[in-house]
């Protein structure tokens, strides 16, 4: 009799367990998680199987509670062994209290042992949100931090020492077939009016100066001026996406070989647009006015319309960034006696980049491919036309290691192959950079 007694104690508690059980998924199925929980720790207290725990867990979840939510699924991790899916919720449990570093760890294990394909995508993404979220972290601070000294001045220096194995000349686009050694120096100094993104404005200088060892004619330098600001329209801006639109305008002044040669005007118009916090399209129309300084180089004056589409994952430091231009180049060209030589082009370009930041070190890679469709024939003194046709096929990689805030030592590799149709605007270039920056 006593045996019987408690086979129905316990028919009793299974039954109970199981009503309960059945009026947590139903309040939970209403989204009433208070009285789902409710249900789930009275079944839970009748029969503790591990499924009602995770129940009980994913009720605290949505309920906020995150500390209880994470002691729960422990306790599944420990009655029931290893699990993706317990793993991940536990990470993102240490994310919501706070513990950054803890889930980080936790995610970052998910993405190189996970088995499950789905919680490893997760896991992902919820890096690269710990990533954003720190910068955007370290973003304000530094922007709280500036705001008492806005208006202000900011300052960059660079120099460089450099290898180039065949130096091109930018009036002709020819190579030279020559190797030789360089320095190069550039500063640029501005003025930053407004810090606010969306009213954001400021002007801004630069120059450079490019010079060889032995072969001085392809030593080159710009200077120039220009100013930026950010803008909004009433009715068409959406203050909840911090888009906005900008323009520029910029002059630049070029010399070849210590010799003036172009004068460059250039205005330019855009739109940024977040689609969320991770992601930016932006839209850029420019116009370039460029004439000769000197009239040995008329040919290259003229007018150029560039309009360029980009979008970009992540931030600056951690980013995934595809660029589409396309270039209406409409230059005098050359006219000589006997010959005909074209510099106008429309030319379509698509750009890849990635930046990897890793502690102190920050990687660029890049590769673009461009394709330029000359407008006119060349007409050559034997009488023979050629229609030009370039693809040119670019590769950079920069290394910088920042050793404060202030000085940065970086190494640039550049390769560059341009396919003519014409052997003479046809070669290949690697060009070597070595150098320190300070920014202020």
């Amino acid at each position: 009799m006593k045996y019987i007694s408690a086979l129905l104690l316990i028919i009793v508690c299974l039954a109970k367990a199981y009503a309960n059980e059945n009026a947590g998924h139903q309040a939970f199925a209403q989204q009433d998680y208070q009285s789902a929980l409710t249900h789930y720790q009275s079944a839970y207290q009748q029969n503790p199987l591990a499924s009602t725990l995770y129940n009980i867990a994913v009720c605290q979840f949505k309920l906020g509670q995150w500390q209880n939510a994470q002691t729960s699924f422990k306790q599944i991790k420990q009655q029931s062994g290893e699990s993706d899916l317990i793993n991940y919720n536990i990470a993102v449990t240490y994310k919501k209290l706070g513990n950054t570093e803890r889930a980080t760890e936790l995610f970052e294990n998910l993405v190189l042992f996970g088995e499950n394909e789905q919680i490893v995508q997760l896991a992902g993404r919820q890096l690269d949100q710990l990533e954003f979220a720190e910068f955007d972290q370290q973003l304000n601070e530094q922007t709280a931090q500036a705001e008492n000294s806005y208006p202000a001045w900011y300052l960059s220096t660079q120099l460089a020492l450099g290898s180039d194995d065949n130096a091109v000349a930018i009036s002709t686009e020819r190579s030279s077939n020559k190797s030789d050694s360089l320095v190069e120096a550039l500063v640029s100094a501005g003025y930053i009016g407004e810090q606010q993104t969306q009213q954001f404005w400021s002007i801004n200088a630069l120059l450079l100066k490019s010079k060889y060892q032995n072969n001085s004619d392809y030593d080159f330098s710009v200077m120039g001026l220009g100013a930026i600001k950010h803008f909004t329209f009433a009715g068409i801006n959406q203050a909840d996406n911090n888009d906005y639109f900008y323009a520029a305008a910029n002059f630049e002044a070029l010399s070849i070989a210590g010799n003036s040669y172009l004068n460059n005007t250039r205005l330019t118009l855009g739109y940024y647009y977040p689609l969320n916090t991770l992601q930016v399209i932006k839209v850029e129309s420019q116009y370039k006015k460029s004439s000769a300084a000197s009239s040995e180089y008329h040919y290259l004056a003229g007018d150029a319309w560039q309009h360029r589409v980009s979008w970009q994952l992540g931030d600056y430091n951690n980013r995934f960034k595809v660029t589409l231009d396309y270039t209406i180049d409409d230059r005098n060209d050359l006219t000589t006696e006997d010959s005909f030589t074209s510099y106008s082009a429309n030319r379509h370009s698509i750009k890849l980049d990635k930046n990897v930041q890793l502690n102190h070190w920050l990687l660029n890679f890049s590769a673009q491919y461009k394709v330029s469709n000359y407008h006119d024939k060349h007409l050559y003194s034997d009488g023979s036309e050629l229609l030009r046709k370039d693809n040119k096929l670019s590769l950079s990689q920069r290394t910088e290691y920042n050793l404060n805030n202030n000085w940065q030592l970086f190494l640039d590799v550049n390769w560059a192959d341009n396919n003519s149709n014409s052997s003479t605007y046809s070669y290949q270039q690697t060009l070597l950079m070595f150098g320190v920056s300070f920014d202020l």
